[in-house]
């Protein structure tokens, strides 16, 4: 898909994180976001509409993961923890959208 053919994808307002300043994560809320969504589409769901909910679940799921990782390490420089360096490991480390942040 071209950059000019993702620019035209339908809108979703962004997911919300969830479960804000907790290092417990659930991607449960953000299925249910996803099925509002899909619930409120037209249906058969269009492959721009497929392709904007993808994106929509990818950017909140690497956000809350950012966030997570961002919480956690200010956790333990308080404690006086020093990070050299964080690992990222398994099917998550191959995702280019996720490292780029």
């Amino acid at each position: 898909m071209s950059n000019e053919e993702l620019e035209r994808l339908p809108d979703i307002q962004p997911f919300s994180i969830p479960m804000p300043g907790k290092l417990a994560f659930s991607f449960a809320s953000l299925q249910s976001s996803v099925d509002r969504n899909i619930s409120l589409m037209q249906k058969p769901l269009s492959t721009s509409s497929r392709i904007s909910l993808a994106r929509a679940f990818q950017t909140a799921a690497a956000r809350q993961l950012c966030a997570k990782l961002t919480l956690g390490l200010q956790k333990l420089e308080l404690k006086g923890v020093k990070v050299r360096d964080v690992v990222v490991s398994g099917g998550v480390a191959s995702n280019v959208f996720l490292r780029e942040r």
